[in-house]
């Protein structure tokens, strides 16, 4: 996990501002999710931002693995498609 500390202020709309140089260092995009923690012991909030990367190794493996489509796939498909505008076709 990134950890970068420094000052914000809280903006009138509530947001919480982000200086330019943790942005471009962390590489962040409009709409990443971050951590911020709030030490109210201390003047300064700790703000901590989730490693890309483990965030990512967290997704292998959630996919099944495809298969490969074959002709013979894509003619069934195409079967079983007529049939059912057939059938929709009759209850019209």
């Amino acid at each position: 996990m990134t950890k970068i500390e420094y000052n914000a202020k809280l903006l009138p709309d509530g947001h919480i501002s982000c200086p330019k140089k943790v942005v471009d260092k962390l590489k962040l995009k409009s709409g990443i999710q971050v951590r911020i923690i709030i030490d109210s012991t201390s003047e300064e909030p700790e703000v901590e931002l989730p490693d890309k990367t483990d965030k990512m190794a967290s997704l292998y493996g959630i996919f099944p693995k495809l298969k490969t489509i074959t002709e013979q796939d894509i003619k069934e498909a195409k079967g079983q498609w007529n049939k059912a505008v057939e059938r929709i076709d009759r209850e019209l």
